[in-house]
């Protein structure tokens, strides 16, 4: 097979939805299949949005894979938008043209035609448009509009977050031949909004056993003094929806139970995090020196800290599963996340973790004392999570039923799709992704 992966951010982006992307690429390369990803040339995603552009290689392969690497701004795209402002009714044609949703998806970064253009003229068998918080998943249901071909859709909708209530998703949703969605939560959002959406495949993420063959928590300790003391750790992008600093405000009621507890924070820093830096200043300098701050850590590194903490914990809401839980359970080790509907499917509250309200600190704080005052229960909670891990969630499995997906999609003819404007006006009651057509 042929596939064109769209993809925002690609690696060396280390966050969730980069890495699904990219183990899942490297897996069907590795299969003899060709993928090429379409991708932004950014480091992170406040570098995405504000138009910085990354020292990254404009056209390279990475472990079989061909990366093509655009520029977060080609000039041509708000010309045109600019261009069509200006004439005389330009505003409500653009608006009729595209629904000012859909226009307004055009006018955020990354703003470069160059996505819709290349998937144009792409021979592929697939397309795959990951990530639709970022504007290059509408290019790809733009170029489905224009030319018939198979669109398989990887949200990655995180429903406790505001963006995924945009009117432009119910169109794309219909237009694809197919989803992928990371979890039955994400599944009945999506049937929710759109109850005759087809194909709707749970496969989430997964992990690989091989990198935890290796881990080595009493030397990640010993690199950083921190010895026999109990560790509680977060571990992910370091950004405002993932919660680190909910977690450090929750520190001040640990300590006060037991001052030895080390706090780590480690993770992929996405651009100014004001939060966090406020959450650090409001510690007193005793309470300061229990935390530690790892940037970017390496893949090695992150996994001796995994096997070195006591207790993960990661209230975030910024979720469509949660990699990192994961993680932790390969190595054994309870965890702690928030109470929304994606975590939820992810951790089984009580067997093999705990929810918590994601801005309750004082029950962040309380959670991870339950924990850490049981030592029994952390570990068979850590052993519980780990079963679920290597029997449901490896990459392996999740390559292979997205691969088995993408073999009865190539066997079918693509389904047609409307422009924008139309979708108003002539979406079917009953089928929208086989009746719908220009």
């Amino acid at each position: 097979m042929k596939i064109l992966q769209v993809s925002p951010m690609y690696f060396p982006v280390e966050r969730g939805g980069e890495r699904h992307a990219r183990e899942i690429s490297e897996r069907l390369a590795a299969r003899g299949h060709e993928v090429t990803v379409l991708t932004v040339n950014a480091n992170s995603g406040h570098d995405l949005y504000m138009g910085i552009a990354g020292a990254l290689e404009q056209d390279e392969t990475i472990n079989d894979v061909r990366v093509l690497r655009l520029a977060a701004n080609d000039g041509s795209l708000p010309r045109i938008l600019e261009l069509g402002l200006r004439l005389k009714g330009g505003f409500r044609s653009l608006n009729y043209l595209f629904t000012p949703a859909g226009l307004e998806a055009l006018s955020r970064p990354p703003r470069n035609l160059a996505f819709l253009r290349s998937i144009l003229r792409s021979d592929c068998d697939l397309v795959v448009a990951w990530n639709w918080y970022w504007p290059p998943a509408y290019q790809a249901y733009l170029a489905k509009s224009l030319k018939r071909c198979r669109l398989v859709g990887i949200p990655l909708f995180h429903t406790e977050e505001s963006w995924i209530q945009q009117t432009l998703y119910d169109p794309m949703i219909a237009a694809c031949d197919a989803l992928v969605v990371n979890s039955s939560h994400e599944k009945e959002f999506i049937l929710n909004r759109m109850p005759r959406a087809q194909r709707i495949a749970v496969l989430g993420v997964g992990v690989d056993p091989k990198l935890f063959a290796r881990r080595d928590g009493v030397g990640f300790r010993n690199r950083h003094g921190i010895g026999s003391r109990p560790v509680v750790a977060f571990v992910g992008s370091l950004c405002l929806s993932k919660g680190a600093d909910r977690v450090v405000d929750a520190m001040p009621l640990v300590w006060n139970w037991n001052k030895e507890v080390q706090l780590v924070i480690a993770g992929f820093p996405d651009g100014p995090y004001p939060a966090l830096d406020q959450a650090l200043e409001r510690l007193c300098p005793k309470e300061r020196d229990r935390v530690m701050i790892l940037h970017g850590i390496s893949e090695s590194e992150k996994v001796d800290l995994f096997d070195a903490l006591d207790v993960f914990v990661m209230p975030s809401v910024g979720e469509s599963f949660g990699i990192s839980y994961l993680e932790a359970w390969m190595c054994r080790k309870p965890v702690i996340g928030a109470r929304i509907g994606s975590t939820a499917c992810v951790i089984d509250e009580g067997n093999d973790g705990l929810l918590v309200a994601p801005q309750d600190h004082r029950g962040i704080g309380r959670a991870i004392i339950e924990l850490l005052a049981d030592p029994e229960r952390r570990s068979q909670m850590g052993e519980r999570g780990y079963a679920k891990t290597v029997n449901q969630f490896t990459w392996d499995q999740m390559c292979d039923r997205m691969e088995r997906l993408f073999f009865e999609l190539i066997r079918e003819q693509p389904s047609s799709c409307p422009w924008p404007w139309q979708w108003k006006t002539s979406r079917s009651p009953t089928h929208p992704e086989k009746t719908l057509s220009l």
